[in-house]
């Protein structure tokens, strides 16, 4: 019988397309086996990111420094210095590039001094450029009374041009003759968003951003990952766009039974590596499946760091498995001059954003209405360090609301530490948040916006900011309805109004008050309370809601 099973093996494997199959799946094996590469080690314990000070109110640092780092060169000092070493160092290699059109050229710039974000609105605009004081523009606006000075980069003022600009009462001044700052001056004056009203600005200094850069690139050194001339930043924002941009690319790849297999295979192959701390771009999977991604990157992509808004779980797993590349989350702000935690090489974990940066302490403090305490572990992300800004521009109300008088910077999120010395946000003190495209959004004023309405008694306003859309408890004002129901002719009661729902708003006829614990007793909305008690509801309506 065993003579009768090796012959019938032997017939099998005569068959020339098996033999091939074989033959594939044996270099295949082989490639694998000959190319993986050893796991990238984390710089310090993975389970011990940060460590916490002996000071008592529960600070943390980063476990790879016991100082904060506010410069990693002795020649720089200010951005003038930073960039000046830049060129210095790349010789003169273009600085700042942009496409105007997707897959078009793209135009290279030298020197970027004063840059207006249009997103803001053209009003919004205005009100920045006259608000601050902004005397060094490089476009005249008759809108902003107070511009006095121009400054022209590249060549010389001609006597043409300082006449035309005596004639407005205006200075041109060359770019050359200009005082370099010094490390306490100010270098922007970023103005935030503005959700609740005009917005604030953050004045940010030399110091603190050449801190910011520093504490990120001494992170990102220590975890192996070398910057250097040859390397170009893309700055692309909010990286979900990303990510939608690349599925697209990929789905004529899944588009069949045995392609959606092997891209399925792909990724899970690509997960089973991560897991095991081994990240490359050269696999067979790589090549089979995700190499078209890569090249619509470039096909040079090293790193990539998201920020603005969370990542989903699913998000980052497929980033870091189809770009094949370390993909870090950081968390921070515009008065932390941007980062302030990122997450570390090594660690392939995901749902939180990190340790603090080696620039910046990190504590939180208690918000005891929220019933999130600092000894538990929860609480107000307070940072304090040589990146923290220097306060709000002729505003010093709102400045010392911002930072107390110890020198701690408070963001208005909440976070939570996790075991492995990481820091996950998990709500947010004051009323704000971003959805997943990076979209800040103010319940409180979209809710006082559509009370308006006659027919609306209350409505509560909830966002997720790994969703793209809000969703709502909406209570009808019960006379109005009852009236337009009866002029209409539509028979029911509240409760059977109540049950017609439409997409991504709920509608009851429980009324927030006092006694069910969803108001205070200044009858303001209890925020925490209120999605708590329709968590599900908001599950519930966000499963309706394509993506």
């Amino acid at each position: 019988m065993a003579d009768n099973a090796a012959e019938a093996a032997l017939k099998y494997l005569r068959d020339p397309a098996i033999a091939a199959g074989l033959g594939a799946m044996a270099v295949a094996s082989m490639y694998y086996l000959t190319s993986r590469p050893t796991p990238q080690p984390c710089p310090v314990d993975p389970t011990k990111q940060s460590y916490e000070l002996p000071d008592g109110d529960y600070a943390r640092m980063n476990s790879l420094t016991t100082e904060l780092v506010e410069k990693l060169f002795e020649d720089v000092s200010t951005s003038h210095e930073a960039f000046l070493r830049g060129k210095r160092l790349s010789g003169d290699k273009p600085c700042l590039g942009y496409r105007s059109s997707p897959g078009g050229p793209y135009a290279w710039l030298t020197y970027n001094e004063v840059d207006l974000e249009m997103m803001l609105g053209s009003k919004m605009v205005t009100v920045v450029c006259d608000e601050s004081k902004i005397k060094v523009l490089l476009e005249q606006s008759d809108k902003c009374p107070k511009l006095k000075n121009i400054v022209k980069i590249g060549s010389s003022v001609t006597d043409e041009e300082k006449e035309a600009g005596e004639k407005v009462g205006i200075k041109i001044t060359c770019f050359r003759e200009l005082e370099p700052p010094k490390p306490e001056d100010l270098a922007v004056v970023c103005y935030t968003s503005g959700t609740t009203g005009n917005a604030k600005g953050a004045m940010i200094t030399h110091k603190n951003a050449i801190a910011m850069l520093s504490g990120l690139v001494y992170l990102v050194q220590e975890c192996g990952i070398l910057i250097s001339s040859e390397d170009v930043h893309i700055s692309y924002l909010p990286l979900a766009h990303m990510y939608e941009r690349l599925a697209q690319v990929i789905k004529q790849a899944s588009s069949s039974a045995v392609k959606s297999f092997l891209f399925n295979l792909a990724m899970r192959f690509k997960k089973a590596e991560l897991e095991r701390n081994i990240v490359r771009n050269d696999s067979i999977w790589d090549y089979l499946v995700f190499k078209k991604i890569q090249n619509s990157l470039g096909g040079r992509v090293r790193f990539v760091i998201s920020g603005s808004a969370p990542l989903r779980d699913d998000v980052m797993i497929f980033l870091r498995c189809a770009l094949g590349c370390q993909v870090f989350e950081g968390y921070g702000q515009t008065e932390t001059t941007a980062a302030a935690t990122l997450q570390m090489i090594g660690d392939q974990t995901y749902g939180h954003v990190g340790p603090p940066l080696p620039c910046n302490k990190i504590k939180l403090v208690d918000v005891p209405e929220m019933e999130y305490y600092a000894k538990e572990g929860k609480g107000e992300v307070c940072f304090y360090g040589p990146n923290v800004f220097k306060g709000y521009l002729y505003d010093e109300d709102k400045t010392k609301e911002a930072i107390d008088e110890d020198g701690w910077l408070h963001s208005g999120d909440v976070g939570e530490w996790q075991p492995n010395g990481t820091l996950k946000v998990i709500d947010r003190k004051k009323h704000i948040f971003k959805l997943s495209q990076g979209e800040y959004i103010a319940p409180e004023k979209v809710e006082k916006v559509y009370t308006q309405c006659s027919m609306v008694h209350q409505v509560y306003v909830h966002g997720d900011s790994k969703k793209s859309c809000l969703v709502a408890v909406v209570v009808p004002e019960k006379d109005p309805v009852e009236k337009w129901a009866e002029k209409n002719g539509v028979d029911g009661d509240m409760d059977s109004f109540c049950a017609n729902e439409v997409k991504a708003i709920f509608l009851t006829p429980e009324i927030f008050t006092t006694e069910n614990g969803l108001l205070t007793p200044t009858l303001k909305f209890k925020r925490p309370a209120l999605k708590k008690h329709f968590l599900q509801t908001f599950e519930d309506l966000y499963a309706t809601v394509p993506e």
